[in-house]
């Protein structure tokens, strides 16, 4: 599966490479992130945060995840493979260009994360188990194999975990677990969420969300 995988995100990067940050334009996905563009698109701070501000609880952090994994989600928001009842509108109210510089802007930021959240000692660890060796008796593989140690993200296509939300975390896996959201390369994170129990859901998104961002930058130079 791991081999599955990294040969398609090979490919996928090319494909955005070609698309995406070579012409972002980070000052005008500012704009577009701070005062929208008045023609469907709402400014992203609205839900995400701001440099200087968390986002809302049941909203990722943005700051610093990987340019091209943005670009693909706002891309797949606007042509249906992810569906999502607020990001859909906004999504296709920005150009192919409005896409791009947004999401190189939210790559060039700081990693920013939501406050962390508290849970059961015996959750937590069960989560960090699961994150850094799996689970061999499903089988299970480690979240670290593609979102790296302690969920710091993999760029350019696997997003950074640690310090979201433990309601986005949740949210998401669950999607994943019932097939709502299929827009994961190879059906990778279908595969594993699949598998997942309630009780390991709730783990992982509890030990993610004890996280703070990692000690490292999103900045690109």
């Amino acid at each position: 599966m791991i081999r599955r995988l990294a040969a398609l995100t090979a490919m996928l990067t090319a494909c955005l490479a070609a698309t995406s940050s070579a012409a972002a334009d980070r000052q005008a996905g500012e704009q577009l992130a701070s005062a929208g563009n008045g023609q469907g698109a709402i400014p992203c701070v609205t839900c995400h945060g701001s440099p200087s501000s968390a986002p809302q609880p049941t909203f990722p952090s943005l700051a610093g995840q990987p340019a091209e994994y943005l670009y693909k989600q706002l891309a797949d928001y606007a042509s249906g493979a992810r569906q999502n009842p607020i990001m859909q509108p906004i999504a296709t109210g920005l150009s192919d260009g409005d896409r791009q510089n947004v999401a190189e802007y939210y790559g060039s930021l700081p990693l920013a994360s939501a406050a962390a959240t508290a849970g059961s000692a015996a959750s937590s660890e069960l989560g960090r188990t699961l994150a850094t060796t799996g689970s061999q008796g499903k089988p299970i593989q480690a979240c670290a194999n593609c979102h790296g140690p302690e969920g710091a993200g993999e760029p350019p296509l696997n997003p950074r975990l640690a310090g979201q939300s433990t309601d986005y975390t949740r949210a998401q896996l669950d999607a994943f677990h019932k097939g709502e959201r299929t827009n994961d390369v190879a059906g990778v994170m279908r595969e594993i969420a699949g598998q997942l129990s309630d009780q390991e859901v709730e783990a992982l998104a509890v030990f993610f969300g004890s996280l703070g961002a990692p000690q490292t930058s999103g900045q690109r130079p």
